[in-house]
């Protein structure tokens, strides 16, 4: 019988034996669909620029952005490179971006460079980030040696 017949069975004999147990069942697939639908909407609550300071090899950024598209198939772009000599960085790239309940995770190899003495090194850096509410991610950035808090705002069209 499918459920529309057992809700409707529930409303005839409210007090059959077997109504509490319909009725609990009944609560947990309602609870279930609605963390189901939840899920399907992070994507496009993440979809956009997100303002946040965020520090790794050296320098720091202020801004990421989230593409989706579609399907539950998610981006972050970031930057991945530090060049010490312009003091900026540069090399955004798009990351695959793996979703998990509220929990977003992504991780790069970042590049720090010192052009003037011919120097490259490398480290790899980790993002776990909690959906707060649909404008705020909080949570750890991680690289080879360090773990810090970083938390990041959406940017809307007011600014």
């Amino acid at each position: 019988m499918e459920l529309t017949g057992i809700i409707s069975g529930l409303r005839l004999a409210p007090n059959d034996s077997d109504a509490e147990t319909i009725k609990s069942i009944i609560n947990k697939l309602e609870f279930k669909a609605e963390k189901i639908l939840e899920q399907a909407r992070i994507p496009e609550l993440l979809e956009g620029a997100w303002r946040g300071f965020f520090n790794f090899c050296g320098g720091s950024c202020n801004g990421i952005r989230f593409y989706n598209f579609g399907d539950g198939i998610l981006s972050v772009e970031i930057p991945t490179t530090w060049d010490a000599d312009r003091a900026q960085r540069c090399d955004y790239q798009r990351i695959p971006v793996e979703i998990e309940g509220q929990t977003i995770r992504f991780r790069f190899k970042a590049k720090f460079l010192i052009p003037a003495l011919n120097s490259t090194s490398y480290c790899n850096m980790r993002y776990e980030l909690k959906l707060i509410d649909s404008n705020k991610l909080q949570g750890k950035q991680s690289n080879n040696v360090n773990t810090g808090e970083v938390s990041f705002v959406k940017v809307t069209n007011d600014g």
